[in-house]
């Protein structure tokens, strides 16, 4: 990727989107009618807009407006192309050449800054109709230069403000110009997503009025973190300040204009997922991202706003708009975020809270409940099918109790699942925001539960069964939090939560002691899930520990073995790594994927015949049902027999199943290279391969292969 970001300055939209406030400051200093901005661009350049008489531009369009003769157009048509501003004394009309905006950085590609290029570029022209100011021909030209100049420096003053972070009266802080970009978009719906990239830490107080120079240094860094995580797609900065960046994505994205839950790979979303594996860890812990977009395409401040509500709320620091769509259709709720920020503003604190989800008739079956409830109770609806019913003086028992009782027998709430959350000491382990938050992991915790069934009767009469799903926050709750943050994939909180589940965890079981019949909340799917997570953050060492520790506690835990098989594999420990492998096969021998993983182990140590015999009794299974690594291991068992025909084959079916992994493509590239001498299509899957990675093995596998096809034709 190239190291020296290009930022073009301000472009007629820009314009566009701001032209209400530069209208309002200049009223105040000069006395017009209207003001209308006519852009020019590549198709519509400058000498036609004024010149071409049959073309449909904006200017021969305002002809009839302005009323203006052949003649004056030759003379606005000298004047413009000269960029200097011409003044209709007749009509009283004044039109004004916008140039770019020079104090934005360019880099050449030398790295050389060069801002009197982008200066030199008209933009369009300001045309101000209804100039109420009488004036000689001997002045015109002295006032004339004066407006042009500061109608340009207004311009430009105005557009560089818009572009820095403020705070509005709710505490959010964003770019103003963001708001009239997306007011300006909704109608024209040319864009596809937001993305804000954030420092974790956000600014400090003194901090907000940031200059457009020190916003522009935070925005080329984030830049670089949004082309690594979607190379394909078109940026276009909104603004920011020192510590976070906003920008506009212009992109087809087949997943999100569906509207679907489950994102493709193309989709922007996906990109997203792939953020701890594209960005350095040590960048990544320290950043913030949130993606936003709709199926409409019409997207608004207030649902940008929400949505990262919503995440800081949830400890998430890696979420996009799907994330919202995927949380609330698990959970029943249609507008999660804004009855959390109802619940944050009221005045007392909360002690305790509930999240209820499911009912055929759930607003009567609320009102129903609530008459059951006492008085200091409330409720707050998040949609027709859940709501949060909320105390500020019961805790433990004595609200969990009550409220059970309450929603037993209820007919208009026949499939109940309830997440409970109250001050406590899972609560503070979780460092949750609030109750409220942490009831909605509960409710996602109990929606995994099995169902427990309640036939009540109504006047001596059977009416029928009722389900209840219950969970309270606690430790597996916190497990069940890591796995969501996980598929949002926000490694770095997941690794968090994993690691308070635990530490809550071993506190459980030492309180109920060895003797208890009780079983032990530490799971081994919950060490694994710690052990991946910290893997995938760069923590290799401490990923090893926490395997072996499961594989210490549960010795017939098989992933254990299978995920700590996969480290030694990384390291090279080869012979451990088998050892480990022969183990797990031994425990689930219908496991493809642990057969896969011991042939790939045969493939390094040099087994090739050992690692196909492997693979062969699963080659009668069909397509769908084999994995994208049988199909990458074989082809790469092919390229070291020689068989380029049947590596490319294998190697292509796995580049369909995970279009993003790299190793793929390097291997792709060596075979183009190697056995069809075909160093272009080699070059242009290794360029692909180098974005989509942020391994320093695969780095060096790539620059070495890189460098042969140099040689090559």
């Amino acid at each position: 990727m190239n190291e020296h970001i290009s930022w073009t300055g301000m472009e007629q939209g820009d314009l566009a989107c701001i032209l209400p406030l530069v209208q309002k400051t200049l009223q105040t200093t000069l006395s017009f009618e209207t003001l209308h901005w006519l852009p020019c661009d590549a198709r519509t350049p400058l000498q036609n807009m004024v010149n071409e008489t049959g073309m449909e531009i904006p200017l021969s369009a305002c002809t009839k407006l302005f009323g203006l003769s052949d003649r004056q157009r030759k003379r606005i048509a000298d004047a413009l192309c000269a960029k200097q501003p011409f003044w209709d004394a007749i009509g009283h009309n004044v039109f004004l050449p916008i140039q770019a905006d020079s104090g934005h950085c360019c880099c050449t590609k030398d790295g050389k800054t060069d801002s009197s290029a982008l200066l030199s570029r008209i933009l369009g022209v300001l045309a101000i109709q209804g100039v109420n100011r009488l004036i000689n021909l001997e002045e015109a030209g002295r006032w004339l230069q004066l407006l042009q100049d500061y109608i340009q420096l207004l311009v430009q003053k105005t557009f560089q403000q818009a572009l820095i972070s403020q705070k509005d009266a709710d505490g959010a802080v964003y770019p103003p110009f963001l708001q009239y970009f997306l007011k300006k978009m909704q109608t024209d719906g040319a864009f596809t997503a937001v993305v804000h990239v954030s420092q974790t830490h956000g600014p400090s107080e003194s901090e907000w009025n940031a200059t457009s120079c020190e916003a522009m240094v935070f925005g080329s860094k984030a830049r670089a973190v949004c082309l690594r995580l979607w190379p394909a797609v078109r940026l276009k900065y909104l603004g920011g300040d020192r510590n976070e960046a906003w920008f506009a994505i212009f992109h087809k994205d087949r997943a999100s204009h569906a509207g679907e839950l489950t994102p493709k790979y193309d989709g922007l979303a996906s990109g997203l997922k792939r953020f701890w594996q594209s960005v350095p860890c040590a960048v990544a812990d320290t950043l913030s991202v949130y993606l936003h977009f709709d199926k409409n395409i019409c997207l608004s401040l207030p649902f940008i706003l929400q949505t990262e509500f919503l995440a800081r709320q949830l400890g998430a620091h890696i979420f996009s708009s799907m994330d919202t769509a995927v949380l609330q259709r698990k959970t029943g709720a249609q507008d999660m975020s804004g009855a959390l920020r109802r619940i944050t503003s009221l005045p007392d604190r909360i002690r305790a809270t509930a999240f209820i989800s499911g009912g055929a008739d759930m607003e009567a079956g609320m009102e129903k409940l609530m008459s059951r409830l006492p008085a200091f109770w409330q409720t707050i609806p998040s949609g027709q099918e859940s709501a949060f019913i909320i105390s500020h003086t019961e805790t433990g028992d004595a609200f969990v109790q009550p409220l059970e009782k309450a929603v037993m027998g209820l007919p208009e709430l026949d499939h109940i699942v309830m997440g409970i959350a109250y001050e406590g000491a899972a609560l503070k382990a979780a460092g949750m925001s609030s109750p409220a938050a942490a009831a909605v992991y509960a409710c996602l915790h109990a929606s995994l539960l099995p169902e427990s069934h309640n036939i009540f009767h109504e006047n001596g009469r059977h009416e029928r069964g009722q389900t209840l799903k219950k969970a309270v926050f606690d430790a597996l709750t916190l497990h069940v939090a890591g796995d969501e943050l996980f598929a949002m994939g926000d490694m770095n909180a997941a690794c968090k939560m994993f690691k308070k589940a635990l530490s809550l965890a071993s506190r459980q079981d030492r309180r109920h002691g060895n003797g208890m019949d009780r079983r032990s909340v530490v799971t081994p799917a919950l060490l694994n899930s710690l052990g991946i997570t910290l893997q995938q953050t760069g923590r290799r060492a401490a990923a090893v520990r926490c395997f072996e520790q499961a594989l210490q506690q549960f010795p017939e835990d098989v992933m254990a073995y299978y995920n700590l098989s996969g480290i030694l594999l990384e390291t090279k420990q080869f012979d451990k790594a088998e050892e480990l492998l022969r183990k797990a096969a031994k425990l689930a021998p219908e496991d493809i994927h642990i057969t896969i993983k011991l042939a790939n182990c045969l493939f390094e140590k040099q087994d090739t015949n050992a690692a196909m015999g492997l693979l062969a009794p699963f080659m009668t299974k069909g397509l769908s049902e084999l994995p994208a690594a049988f199909f990458k291991l074989q082809g790469r068992l092919g390229l070291e027999k020689g068989n380029w025909s049947y590596a490319k084959e294998n190697l292509n079916k796995a580049l369909v199943r995970t279009p993003y992994d790299a190793e793929i493509l390097f291997f792709l590239a060596k075979g183009y290279m190697t056995a069809e001498g075909d160093s272009r299509t080699a070059r242009r899957l290794l360029k692909q391969a180098e974005l989509l990675t942020s391994s320093r093995r695969l780095h060096k596998m790539l620059a070495n292969l890189k460098r042969k096809t140099e040689t090559m034709p």
